[in-house]
């Protein structure tokens, strides 16, 4: 049970660290663009060779942590206790989030037939043919 356990802290560390490496790849790309737009300020910040070379640091540390979250899954790796000194919440039964579900999709279609008989869908394509139109200098 010990060894299961070390996996955890294993993959605990590889997210902290695939963060760490994640943020400060994007700090010095923008850092870098933002000196380069002092020269050039139509210069782009974010370019994909930059992004692509950020990447390629971090891939090892992802693929090492999916390989570690695979092998997890596979032994049955699982925190027992996640909640120390407090007991776990108690989980609503099935039949109460099926109840939601189906009271969300009855809404969501009330809500829908509603626009469709008030013209909602009218005044939608009204404004956007108008601000289309505008936008491209005929309105």
């Amino acid at each position: 049970m010990k060894n299961k356990r070390i996996l955890l802290y294993i993959q605990t560390i590889l997210c902290i660290l695939l963060f760490l490496i994640l943020t400060v790849s994007a700090l010095s790309i923008y850092l870098q663009g933002m000196e380069s737009r002092e020269t050039d300020p139509l210069c782009a910040i974010y370019t994909p060779e930059k992004v692509l070379g950020a990447l390629k640091i971090a891939l090892p540390v992802f693929i090492l942590s999916a390989v570690v979250l695979v092998v997890s899954l596979v032994w049955g790796v699982k925190d027992e206790k996640p909640y120390k000194g407090k007991e776990r919440v108690k989980q609503a039964p099935e039949s109460d989030f099926r109840v939601l579900r189906i009271i969300v999709l009855v809404l969501s279609v009330a809500f829908i037939v509603i626009g469709l008989c008030g013209g909602g869908v009218n005044s939608v394509l009204n404004k956007a043919v108008k601000i289309c139109t505008e936008c491209i200098g005929l309105g």
